[in-house]
């Protein structure tokens, strides 16, 4: 017979981090609000055209106003609107 150890439940990724000091709370708050994200705009957070120079175009701070609206089709025109003017910026 097999002795089993007692189970514990795993704790969230979210506990994980903010335990090991790696990040802090608000940090991971930040970051996790973004699973909130429509997953085609997920996918374009990924996988971005290449940065030929100077900075990125979006960052973390201009998805928290798109993360914190739950209906995806308004995300989807937050998310165009934000693409044209940063586009324009660089123009």
């Amino acid at each position: 017979m097999v002795a089993l150890a007692p189970w514990k439940p795993r704790p969230r990724l979210s506990d994980s981090l903010v335990h090991s000091d790696l990040l802090v709370n608000a940090r991971v708050t930040q970051i996790m609000k973004l699973r909130n994200l429509a997953l085609d705009i997920q996918e374009e957070i990924l996988f971005p055209p290449r940065t030929t120079h100077g900075r990125d175009l979006i960052c973390e701070r201009h998805l928290r106003p798109i993360a914190a609206v739950l209906d995806w089709r308004k995300q989807r025109r937050m998310w165009s609107n934000l693409l044209e003017d940063s586009h324009r910026a660089v123009v």
